[in-house]
Parts: structure tokens; C-alpha cells; sequence
């Protein structure tokens, strides 16, 4: 061998050997990680947000480990009772261990006891990323996405770990439905950096704040805006599917005539359920007020309307997102008891 080709060989060893611990530095091994162990995941698209989820399997001769998703927006229908079903298997460069976080300690408000006080600095810092802007005890009119990020950076984040508080998450989502909110977010399209709120864990039946910022677009509604006559249709179900990838397909919802449905001032309902029905068969009685709980992540009035169409409580309330996209007062009328899967919507007649 000469001596020419060992230094190339010399040189192509001490290369490998240079570059070996590279991977181990980026990533761990799929043999760090076990089933049912929770863990930190990044879609392959948008690597910059990290979302929460458990491993069902270990792949490691495709070096993937298999992750059921913690709820999240754009997978509701992978969502029951709080729980997603949807698995997905994901590579070691979109996967992290959950690390130790720092315990709670109060923050240092004044950059230290001893710190001087600058009033320029003061003035710059309170505008800084929306920090501070959302008054944590409620303010007054529609809330903007700045006032909302701004909440979740004050209240959800100590010694800059977020603190996982669900309180925080359902204390913001208190505000946005009393005051209502300005625009939705949307999330990977638009730039909107929703980083605050799910590394919070906000993302859950209960505590979703992206979805309530949808739920609660524009002015709180009262009672006087229910009433009157709406021309309702029904809704054929949203559908998803995954192939297998690396995308999730959704399948948007069909609309099909029906009657309408008359809400009066006094307490009384007349509905007229099929489109061919005869006034001898509309559907008459009385509702009451929808409860807090029954409202879930939506603000504003919502009623209910005692067995009504096919004997069953119905709940109606204004549709925000969908009056905002339509441009045009939009109910929603869901069957109380299943909700989701069997809902009407319908527009002023």
C-alpha cells in the first residue's frame, strides 16, 4: 500500500470517526424510547412546534417509533371523549424525550433587586411580543390574536418553561367568550405562531384555545339575535383519511335542504323538520336557556329546544366561524345528547 493511499484511508477513518457521535448529538436512538412512554413530536412539514403524544410501537428497522397523537387542532375527528385514536409512525429527528422542567419559582419582575431602573426600557419591554397586553383579570371588547398570545406568554410560562397549567388555558378561553374575539388563528397558513399555546398543552376537549378562538369570533350573541326564522339544512359529516403518506385527507361537508325552524321571544319553538312537511306535522314546544357546560368552548346564549325534531332536546346557537365566512347570520342546531353527529345549520329566512 502506498503511502498515498493509506493517508486517503487514514483521512476517510478519521472522517467517520469525527462524524459517528453527530447523530447521537441530534438524536436518540429508537432504543431510548419505550412503549407508552410520553414524548415530544414535530410534524415533517412545520418543524418548529412541538406537540404532545404516547408511543404505541417501537420500528426499529425503519428507525420510527409510533406516536398516538394527544388531541390537536386539524384531527377532531380522531377525537372522542377527550382521546385521539390517530397513530402515526414518526422518524428520530421528529422525536424527543420530555425533559425536566424547572419548578415553578416567581419571576423577577424588576430584572433584579438591584437592577437600574430605565423607563425606556420599561416602555419597550411592556410592548414586547404582546406580553402584558391581555389584563389578566378581563378586559373589555373583541380580544385580538396579540391579546391571546399575550395572555398564554404572561400567565402560561415561569422562569420561561411553560407550566402545563390547564387553568390557564380554561381562565383564557373565560375571557374570549365573554368579550368575544377579533380573528381565528390559522395555524401553518398565515404565520400565526401558536407555539405559546400548545406547548401548554391547550389543546384538549375542554381547553382547546385555538378552537375557541373559532368557537367566539365577533360579539358574544344574545337571545334577541336567536330569535326568529331560520331556513335549515343538514350537514353530511366531515371525513378524514390517512393513506399512509404522511398526510390526513378531509373530505368537507355536503348541505341538503330541509324546513325551517321558528324560535320565539316568549320560550316556544315551532319547527318544521322536513322539507315536505305539513304545518299538521311541525314540530312544536317550548326551550329553555343552554347551560354553561352544554355551551362547551362558545360563548354568548344558546338554547335549548325541548324534544324537538325526532323526540330529542336539540341545543341551537350562532355558527361564528361559519357566519364570519359566510358573511351572514349562520345557526347551528345540534341533537344534544350525540352533538356533533347530528347537527343542521340554517340561515335567516
Amino acid at each position: 500500500m502506498t503511502n498515498t493511499n493509506f493517508s486517503r484511508i487514514a483521512f476517510a477513518v478519521l472522517i467517520m470517526v469525527a462524524l459517528s457521535p453527530i447523530r447521537s448529538w441530534a438524536q436518540d436512538d429508537v432504543s431510548s424510547y419505550k412503549v407508552g412512554e410520553r414524548v415530544e413530536y414535530r410534524d415533517r412539514l412545520d418543524k418548529t412546534v412541538w406537540f404532545e403524544g404516547t408511543i404505541v410501537r417501537l420500528s426499529p428497522s425503519s428507525e420510527q417509533v409510533v406516536i398516538r397523537l394527544d388531541p390537536r387542532a386539524g384531527y377532531e375527528g380522531f377525537t372522542h371523549n377527550g382521546v385521539n385514536s390517530f397513530e402515526q409512525g414518526y422518524n428520530m429527528d421528529c422525536v424527543r424525550h420530555i425533559k425536566a422542567r424547572t419548578a415553578d419559582e416567581p419571576e423577577d419582575k424588576n430584572d433584579g433587586a438591584n437592577a437600574p431602573v430605565n423607563p425606556a426600557n420599561n416602555a419597550r419591554k411592556d410592548k414586547t411580543d404582546g406580553a402584558k397586553t391581555a389584563d389578566t383579570q378581563g378586559g373589555t371588547g373583541l380580544m385580538t390574536k396579540q391579546e391571546i398570545l399575550g395572555y398564554m406568554k404572561t400567565n402560561g410560562y415561569v422562569n420561561g418553561q411553560p407550566k402545563y397549567d390547564q387553568q390557564v388555558c380554561r381562565d383564557l378561553i373565560e375571557q374570549m367568550k365573554r368579550r368575544g374575539v377579533k380573528e381565528s388563528f390559522t395555524p401553518g397558513i398565515e404565520g400565526d405562531d401558536t407555539s405559546p399555546i400548545y406547548k401548554n398543552g391547550c389543546v384538549g376537549v375542554s381547553d382547546d384555545v385555538v378552537r375557541a378562538a373559532a368557537y367566539n369570533l365577533g360579539t358574544p350573541t344574545t337571545l334577541d339575535w336567536l330569535s326568529g326564522t331560520w331556513v335549515m339544512n343538514v350537514i353530511g359529516g366531515v371525513v378524514y383519511t390517512a393513506p399512509g403518506d404522511g398526510y390526513i385527507y378531509r373530505k368537507n361537508e355536503s348541505f341538503a335542504h330541509l324546513g325551517f325552524v321558528t324560535i320565539n321571544g316568549n320560550g316556544t319553538y315551532s319547527w318544521k323538520v322536513g322539507p315536505s312537511d305539513p304545518p299538521a306535522k311541525y314540530v312544536k314546544g317550548t326551550w329553555r336557556n343552554a347551560t354553561k357546560k352544554e355551551m362547551g368552548l362558545q360563548g354568548g346564549a344558546g338554547i335549548v329546544l325541548l324534544k324537538a325534531a325526532e323526540g330529542y332536546d336539540w341545543i341551537a346557537f350562532k355558527n361564528q366561524a361559519m357566519s364570519a365566512e359566510f358573511k351572514a347570520d349562520r345557526i347551528e342546531v345540534e341533537e344534544l345528547q350525540y352533538r356533533g353527529s347530528y347537527r343542521r345549520t340554517g340561515g335567516r329566512k
